[in-house]
């Protein structure tokens, strides 16, 4: 359980100020209550617990007064919404591997007709000379 913080009334006003100031929407925007709290805090030089700022910013958005932008709950997907994903990035692994075995089937080919096109009693030696 986390502990509660209590805000007097100067601090309170502060701290409305503060997060309803405009210019700190753009500080604000997307960021948790956490975040937006711990901005606060460090600002302002005393603690605010993210409840507080939820519940200030719920009331600006209440009284139609303008407040920064919450952020984007994560997306719950659901299971046939997974499978269909995963199945997805199976399918596109699959072509990558089809890809990959076609082509080191052609290298293999390809390595074994051109041993067997050279002659190795060229000269008289075993090949080494035309190595590098």
């Amino acid at each position: 359980m986390t502990k509660q913080i209590c805000l007097n009334g100067q601090r309170k006003m502060l701290l409305d100020h503060f997060l309803g100031n405009t210019d700190n929407f753009q500080i604000f925007d997307r960021k948790s209550f956490q975040e937006i709290a711990d901005i606060a805090a460090e600002t302002l030089e005393f603690e605010i617990s993210q409840s507080t700022v939820r519940g200030i910013w719920n009331a600006r958005r209440e009284n139609n007064f303008a407040v920064w932008e919450s952020p984007e709950r994560k997306k719950k997907l659901s299971v046939s919404e997974e499978i269909a994903g995963l199945k997805k990035i199976a399918a596109e692994q699959d072509k990558k591997f089809k890809i990959i075995f076609r082509r080191l089937h052609e290298l293999a080919n390809q390595d074994s007709s051109t041993r067997e096109s050279f002659a190795f009693n060229n000269g008289g030696g075993d090949g080494a000379e035309l190595v590098d």
